[in-house]
């Protein structure tokens, strides 16, 4: 663009690596901003204390990238912000922290030759001022040699103040209120109105807790887009949604278990609370925005695998809090099963069924185009109520007190309910095989015979098992690759045929339900031609779940081998 980049000045070679960016974002009405500004809402915290005065300005913030979105595909954000009559330029990296909070590692450097009254729009970004080299060069890498041009800005008026805590926290309350819109055509933009908690010094909980407090109070949800996020939106957008959003990028997966062999017992609670509010959180936007079905099996993924830490951990790390949000946890869940229960019989359940009738030709089942149709409206409601529970505030006050049990958990400090202490000194390997174990007994020894188990006998076999197979997951990297995989692998399949078997019983059940919508004896008949189909192959699967357990109950426990830090 026009000006020229300013010359360099210092020495760059020997500048530190870049400082992380922690905030916790939330987003809010511009009535509620104004509500919780005017009221004084932070100030009248007793667990608060104001630093300083609040200081109010207006940001004008201009993002730079390739035409193709290089920086944006390499994990990178690069802005050029005019506060106040000064120029920063600013690259950011993709966020990274596991939980709520996003947690950047952020380069910012003042142009100061960049003459006052200069636009963020006319003045170009200048890579050689980036100080830290790793990320100098993961832009470099990512632009090639493409010309760099400003996308879009952000428009705020911003009220900032520092808070402090009893516990010596220091962090910054930020209100924004403006919008986002593209350079080239600023009648596409969309309205922002959130609140960033930004950490400067101490303990992320302290972000938490304040975010919670204002949660119990007023009506806001978690922020899940950053600025630059919605920039990068409307842009698609302008080119006709010609880049749509896919569920392999909205979908947020776990992944693989980050304990690390020694770590605590506090660490690893907590850890693991972290990662599984920051997954449901993730999938916030998969599920509102593109009602994308993977995005409600996740978030019950991640509520599983909370709930497995809690069972797992609570007697060792008592934490106040915890038993009433398990039960919050399970009412959401419930709620989520609904509508994922009839998004596979609508889309997976039914389409073969009666993709396999047609091949066999008229008269060979009954139409089950009705069960269909009945089928969807259940589906449709059931989703309306999962957008509204995702929508209601006390989702988002849910997802923080789930950070804050974890910030608890983190400090290994808890009682029993006799008021005894908790026993987060055992080493973490110890208590991890005292747990395998314990989890082994209850799904395997127990069920030695599995001929002539009930339905219901079958149902809680594959809920211990997939009890097992979270912690066994939890803990695995405590122990040899070599010998966690065979075990886990054998596990799998055992689950694959049991997930089987609960498809088959969901299946009834769904078809009963899509029949009494409609009434009458053919939708009956269609609703028992389901139940016969999958009620077969439900009798198969567990025929291979008999055939595949004598090897799995006989195998050797990867936790009963020697530890890697043994």
């Amino acid at each position: 663009m026009g000006t020229a980049p300013p010359k360099l000045t210092g020495d760059l070679s020997k500048a530190a690596m870049a400082p992380r960016e922690l905030e916790l974002k939330l987003s809010v009405t511009p009535e509620t901003l104004a509500r919780i500004r005017k009221g004084g809402a932070l100030a009248r915290l007793a667990s608060l204390t104001p630093v300083g005065r609040a200081s109010t300005k207006k940001l004008h913030s201009v993002y730079w990238d390739t035409s193709a979105h290089d920086l944006a595909a390499a994990g990178l954000g690069l802005r050029i912000r005019d506060a106040g009559g000064t120029l920063i330029q600013t690259l950011k990296t993709e966020e990274e922290g596991a939980g709520l909070a996003s947690d950047r590692a952020e380069d910012e450097t003042v142009l100061a030759d960049a003459p006052p009254g200069t636009s963020p729009a006319r003045w170009a970004p200048d890579l050689r001022l980036i100080a830290d080299k790793s990320l100098r060069r993961r832009a470099r890498k990512a632009i090639g040699k493409q010309p760099l041009q400003p996308l879009f800005e952000s428009v705020v008026q911003r009220t900032e103040r520092l808070y402090a805590t009893p516990e010596g926290d220091r962090f910054a309350v930020v209100f924004d209120d403006g919008h986002v819109a593209l350079v080239a055509d600023q009648a596409i933009r969309e309205a922002l109105c959130e609140i960033e908690l930004e950490l400067v010094a101490g303990a992320p909980a302290a972000l938490v807790r304040t975010a919670r407090t204002l949660a119990q109070r007023y009506p806001l949800s978690l922020g899940t887009r950053s600025k630059a996020a919605r920039g990068y939106a409307l842009a698609a957008a302008r080119n006709g949604g010609a880049v749509p959003v896919t569920p392999a990028e909205a979908i947020d997966k776990a992944g693989s278990s980050a304990v690390l062999p020694g770590m605590t017992l506090a660490e690893t609670y907590a850890l693991t609370l972290t990662q599984s509010a920051g997954q449901i959180a993730g999938n916030i936007e998969a599920v509102v925005d593109h009602h994308f079905p993977e995005g409600i099996h996740q978030m019950r993924v991640a509520m599983r695998r909370l709930r497995a830490a809690h069972a797992a951990f609570h007697k060792a790390i008592p934490v106040a809090g915890a038993r009433d949000h398990i039960a919050r946890v399970k009412a959401l869940f419930s709620l989520l099963g609904e509508a994922r229960d009839l998004d596979v019989f609508c889309t997976e359940t039914l389409p073969a069924m009666i993709c396999t009738s047609a091949e066999a030709g008229p008269g060979a089942a009954p139409d089950l185009t009705p069960l269909a149709a009945a089928s969807e409206e259940l589906r449709a409601e059931a989703w309306t109520r999962v957008l509204a529970a995702i929508e209601a505030p006390d989702f988002t006050e849910l997802l923080l007190a789930a950070s804050d049990l974890a910030a608890q958990a983190g400090s290994g400090v808890g009682v029993t309910a006799d008021g005894r202490p908790g026993d987060a000194g055992m080493p973490l390997p110890d208590f991890a095989r005292t747990r395998l174990e314990k989890q082994w007994d209850k799904a395997v020894i127990a069920h030695h015979v599995l001929t002539g188990l009930s339905n219901e006998a079958r149902h809680d076999l594959r809920k211990d098992l997939k009890g097992l197979r979270y912690e066994a997951e939890f803990f695995a990297p405590l122990w040899p690759a070599s010998r966690v995989k065979p075990f886990l692998k054998q596990l799998k399949g055992l689950q694959d045929e049991f997930g089987a078997i609960n498809d088959a019983v969901t299946a009834f059940h769904m078809a009963d339900l899509a029949a009494a919508r409609i009434g009458g004896d053919s939708a009956a008949r269609a609703a028992g031609y389901v139940g016969g189909w999958y009620g077969a192959r439900a009798e198969a699967a567990f025929a291979h779940v008999c055939a595949l357990w004598p090897r799995f109950e006989t195998s050797e426990p990867f936790w009963r081998f020697p530890p890697l830090d043994a």
